[in-house]
């Protein structure tokens, strides 16, 4: 098994423009905008 290099920029700068495709077709289909919660219990 030999090591592999990752750009790590490369593989954050991909992931958030699926991101961004994912999040525009759920606002254009009228359903909310994901986010973030906390719940204390």
């Amino acid at each position: 098994m030999s090591a592999q290099i990752i750009d790590g920029k490369a593989i954050a700068t991909e992931l958030k423009q699926s991101l961004k495709i994912a999040t525009d077709k759920r606002l254009a289909s009228g359903k909310r905008r994901p986010g973030l919660a906390v719940v204390l219990i």
